[in-house]
C-alpha cells in the first residue's frame, strides 16, 4: 500500500497536478460573463472533479505516449517515467482512473456531458500525437484548453454561447503562444528528431512573432466579449493588465535566437501565465459585483 501511495505521489508531482488551477479562473469567469446563476454545491463539485480528472488524464496520457521521447530530450529525461521514479503499469492505472472519474462525474453532471465525456478524452489523449504529426500542436493544445468555458455551459444549459466560444478561441490563442514560447528550448532537439512545433518549423524568431500574433488576437477577442457582455470599466481594466502581462512575457525573450540562450522559462510558463487567468477573474467578479 505504502509503495502504491508513493507511486501515486509520484504521479501527481509529475503532472504538475497543482497547475490544473491555471484553467480554472476561466471556467469561474463562465457564470458571470454570461450571468449564469450560481451553481449548487452539487454542480460545484462535479464541475471540479471532471475539471481535475480531465486535466490529470490528458498530463498522463501525454507522459505514457511521450515517455520514450522524454528519455532522449535532456530537458525531460528526469520525468519520472523516463527515469525509474514511476512505473508505467502505475502511471496506466492511474490515469486510466482520471478518465473514469471525469467520465463518471459528467454522468452525474448532465446528459449532454455524459455523451460528450468519451469523445473529449480522445480528443485530450491526441494532444501528445501531434507532434508527430504537424507543427498545429500547440493550436491543439489551445483547442484542449478553450474548450472548458463552453463546455461548462453547455453541460449546465444544453445551449451554446457567442461570448463563451469567444473567450474558448481567446483562451486557444493564449495557450498556443505561451506553448509557442515554451517549446523554444525543444528547437533543436525537435528538428533533430524530427517532431513537428512552430519553433522547429520557423525559427526562434518566427516563433516569437506568431506568438505576439496569438497575444494579440486574444486581447483584441477580449475586448470583443467586453462590448458585446455590455461589461463595465473594470472588466476593460482586467484586459489591460492581462495584455501588460503578455508584453511582458515578450520582454523577457525578447533576445532569444536559438532558443538555448533565454533563462526565463520557468517565469515565463508558470508565473506569468498564472497571473493571465487569475487576473482576469478577479476583473470581471469585480465587474459584474461591483457595478
Amino acid at each position: 500500500m505504502e509503495a502504491k501511495s508513493g507511486q501515486l505521489i509520484e504521479f501527481l508531482r509529475d503532472i504538475k497536478f497543482s497547475h490544473s488551477l491555471f484553467a480554472f479562473p476561466f471556467v469561474i469567469c463562465t457564470f458571470f460573463i454570461e450571468d449564469m446563476p450560481a451553481p449548487t454545491m452539487m454542480q460545484t463539485i462535479l464541475l471540479l472533479l471532471c475539471m481535475f480528472a480531465a486535466r490529470s488524464f490528458a498530463m498522463g496520457a501525454n507522459r505514457l505516449l511521450d515517455w520514450q521521447l522524454d528519455m532522449v530530450n535532456p530537458r525531460t529525461s528526469a520525468r519520472s517515467i523516463p527515469s525509474g521514479r514511476l512505473g508505467l503499469p502505475y502511471a496506466l492505472f492511474f490515469t486510466i482512473c482520471c478518465g473514469v472519474v471525469f467520465v463518471c462525474s459528467s454522468f452525474y453532471l448532465s446528459n449532454v456531458a455524459f455523451y460528450a465525456s468519451m469523445p473529449v478524452l480522445v480528443v485530450l489523449a491526441g494532444y501528445s500525437l501531434m507532434k508527430r504529426i504537424h507543427y498545429l500542436t500547440h493550436f491543439y493544445l489551445g483547442v484542449c484548453l478553450g474548450i472548458a468555458p463552453s463546455a461548462v455551459y453547455i453541460a449546465l444549459t444544453s445551449e451554446v454561447s457567442l461570448p463563451l466560444i469567444c473567450l474558448g478561441i481567446a483562451i486557444a490563442c493564449w495557450t498556443a503562444g505561451f506553448d509557442i514560447l515554451y517549446s523554444l528550448q525543444d528547437m533543436i532537439h525537435d528538428r533533430k528528431n524530427g517532431l513537428n512545433s512552430v519553433p522547429a518549423k520557423f525559427g526562434a524568431r518566427g516563433a516569437v512573432k506568431i506568438s505576439r500574433l496569438l497575444f494579440l488576437i486574444m486581447t483584441a477577442l477580449l475586448v470583443y466579449i467586453g462590448l458585446i457582455c455590455s461589461m463595465g470599466k473594470l472588466y476593460y481594466l482586467g484586459v489591460g493588465l492581462v495584455g501588460l502581462i503578455l508584453v511582458y512575457e515578450h520582454y523577457l525573450v525578447r533576445h532569444v535566437k536559438t532558443g538555448l540562450e533565454n533563462t526565463n522559462f520557468g517565469k515565463v510558463f508558470f508565473d506569468m501565465n498564472a497571473w493571465v487567468s487569475v487576473g482576469f477573474m478577479i476583473f470581471v467578479i469585480a465587474d459584474r459585483i461591483v457595478l
